[in-house]
């Protein structure tokens, strides 16, 4: 796990982009409070302007890689993900719970819906195909590809 300690002795969760840990000045960790008990549980690291670039810089290189991944392969990654994350329901589930102060069985809930879900794309990874719509124009013919267009970055409040 990518767990660091502040100068405190506190934990934090830093970003990681590219399976690696970005240390950020303790200037940029809040405090991550469970709910129920008022307690701070762990800091977690804010990202500057410069983290969410090179964030979006990985995930574009990244995702040059993945385009090219055959569909049989981008497959298989999606399945060994999905039995990646049900075999880790019980260790996620203890960690949600604080974080988020709900009820036990909403996490396992969440993550047995998200290895189906994961498993869904998995199967349709083979369907996604381009199609020929009608166009008004005669002796004409038009064709639309389906095609990755990229990262996209999110950023929720």
């Amino acid at each position: 796990m990518y767990l660091q300690t502040s100068s405190t002795g506190a934990t934090v969760v830093p970003n990681v982009i590219n399976n690696e840990a970005i240390t950020l000045p303790e200037s940029q960790l809040f405090p991550v409070v469970q709910g129920s008990t008022g307690k701070t549980i762990h800091y977690a690291s804010s990202a500057t302007v410069e983290v969410g670039i090179r964030a979006v810089e990985t995930a574009a290189t990244a995702f040059s890689t993945w385009k090219r991944t055959p569909v049989a392969e981008r497959r298989a990654i999606l399945l060994r993900f999905a039995d990646v994350l049900e075999s880790k329901l019980e260790d996620l589930t203890k960690r949600v719970i604080p974080e988020t102060s709900c009820d036990d069985r909403w996490p396992s809930f969440e993550i047995i819906h998200a290895t189906k879900f994961i498993r869904e794309v998995a199967a349709s990874a083979s369907s996604v195909c381009g199609s020929i719509p009608p166009v008004d124009v005669p002796g004409t013919t038009s064709l639309v590809f389906k095609e990755p267009v990229g990262v996209v970055l999110i950023i929720p409040p």
